[in-house]
């Protein structure tokens, strides 16, 4: 029918002409807040509060040490007694060549040397086991471990090195570390832009007590409420919906052809 071949043509210009405004309003936020993208994010978190930690200092899958910034995150720990970093792999994102460096395997169980602080940066998620995983980060801690986690964030790897396997929530993190004898001491994430992928930076401690004067107030996640992804979430399906949403609702449902696509109902409604 020309009827609905008008409204195909228009769902398709409309479409077109919404991804071009996205793609430049992107651009804008990104190069106008670049403390919204989660690794500057991340990284200005630790800048804030590495100072507060002393002792021997050990980046975990550190790669380059490179906090891909310009920086290294040594210099994130200015009070550190020593730092170090391990790795293990080949690459890029494996051996760095440094002759301090530790290898090491965080899929096999450690039980080896300990630290006072185990930072480990967008690591975790890459690595099959849950439960050896975070094991190892406690077994090389023998007091802090800082741990940054995407939450939001395309599937993402190295061919021929390594992949990706889990998203975690606050809640487990919490969980996971409380388990094994840390108390979380400090959790924050990125949510200034919706659209953004979403870090998660957790700091648990064997000795709480020793820390709360020295780290800034943790944000608390409530169920639909607040937590990684909420923003995104009221954003994407409309919680708080604008007059120009409201607009946007209105053409889009005018220009529906097949009925049963507006149907977001559970099945057989």
């Amino acid at each position: 029918m020309l009827r609905d071949r008008i409204v195909w043509v228009l769902r398709r210009l409309i479409l077109t002409i919404g991804n071009l405004w996205i793609d430049f309003f992107m651009g804008f936020i990104i190069s106008s807040n670049p403390n919204w993208i989660p690794r500057n994010w991340s990284n200005q978190e630790i800048r804030k509060i590495g100072s507060q930690f002393t002792g021997n200092v050990i980046n975990v899958s550190a790669a380059q040490d490179n906090d891909k910034q310009g920086g290294k995150y040594k210099d994130y720990f200015p009070n550190a007694k020593s730092y170090t970093i391990s790795n293990y792999g080949k690459g890029i994102e494996g051996i760095s060549g440094d002759q301090d460096e530790i290898i090491l395997d965080l899929s096999k169980q450690y039980s080896g040397s300990k630290y006072d602080v185990v930072f480990s940066h967008t690591v975790i998620e890459h690595l099959p086991s849950v439960e050896i995983a975070i094991d190892n980060l406690c077994n090389l801690s023998s007091d802090v471990v800082i741990t940054v986690v995407p939450f939001i964030q395309h599937y993402h790897g190295r061919i021929n090195s390594y992949t990706d396997y889990w998203r975690y929530s606050p809640d487990a993190l919490i969980n996971e570390f409380e388990k094994r004898g840390f108390s979380t001491i400090y959790v924050n994430w990125n949510d200034d832009f919706p659209y953004m992928s979403v870090y998660i930076l957790h700091i648990a401690s064997k000795y709480p007590n020793k820390y709360w004067r020295l780290v800034p107030q943790s944000k608390i996640p409530e169920i639909n409420v607040c937590g990684p992804g909420v923003e995104f979430s009221k954003k994407l399906w409309g919680w708080d919906r604008t007059l120009f949403r409201r607009i946007g609702e209105y053409i889009g449902s005018r220009c529906v052809i097949d009925k049963t696509e507006g149907n977001i109902g559970h099945p057989g409604e």
